[in-house]
């Protein structure tokens, strides 16, 4: 089962626009995407600090190793990096939209693990709290 945090907007009005879940882990579209990645998912300031980052690391990268394969190993090393911290990413954009730290609920995808924490299952933490 998959872990996820269920995040409420403060004041909100439309329950579809209002409830976000983020699922905790490794996020592989973030690894394989990045910056596309986040623009994607509205996430306008860490895509921006994102594309910062992977040009800085490639122009470094070019200057101060020579051979493919050394670049190719930085430029991998900061796609696993975003991989690792996408869903942090997402948490702490929606937290600058007023978005609030509700609960964690587990499931095996994120429809369920938000059905489960609106019913206020206890199992919905199952294995998270233990």
């Amino acid at each position: 089962m998959k872990t996820f945090t269920i995040h409420l907007r403060r004041d909100g009005l439309d329950p579809d626009r209002d409830i976000a879940v983020v699922k905790e882990g490794f996020n592989w579209p973030a690894f394989f995407f990045g910056t596309l990645w986040a623009f994607w998912n509205r996430l306008w300031i860490a895509g921006a600090l994102l594309l910062a980052a992977t040009v800085t690391v490639q122009m470094i990268s070019q200057t101060l190793i020579s051979g493919h394969l050394g670049q190719s190993v930085v430029t991998i090393g900061l796609a696993v990096v975003v991989g690792l911290i996408g869903n942090d990413l997402r948490r702490w954009t929606l937290d600058r939209a007023d978005f609030q730290f509700a609960g964690i609920a587990s499931g095996p995808n994120a429809d369920t693990a938000l059905r489960r924490y609106i019913d206020g299952d206890r199992s919905a933490a199952e294995g998270v709290l233990s």
